[in-house]
């Protein structure tokens, strides 16, 4: 179980080709929203146990389920979400 503030995996590619640069950017961008819906919604929750379906959280943000999936495993390393403690 979590609570928040959660950070989610970010991409650290430092190299010159400039397509992994761009796709670095792109899944950092990703990952901050993505990770700014996560905290804001823990924070709003009511109940003191609340399980975050990455569906949910793709459907709420906009982005593909693999890319949610892909950056929120690390959070709890739950194969199709995470659970939350109200703060």
């Amino acid at each position: 179980m979590v609570t928040a503030p959660v950070q989610v995996k970010k991409c650290d590619y430092r190299g010159a080709n400039p397509k992994k640069q761009e796709d670095a950017r792109a899944w950092n961008l990703a990952a901050l929203k993505i990770e700014e819906w996560i905290n804001q919604a823990i924070q709003a929750q009511q109940q003191e146990i609340h399980i975050y379906k990455y569906e949910e959280i793709a459907k709420n943000t906009g982005y593909p389920l693999k890319m949610v999936r892909d950056i929120c495993f690390i959070i709890d390393c739950g194969g199709t979400g995470f659970i939350a403690i109200r703060p």
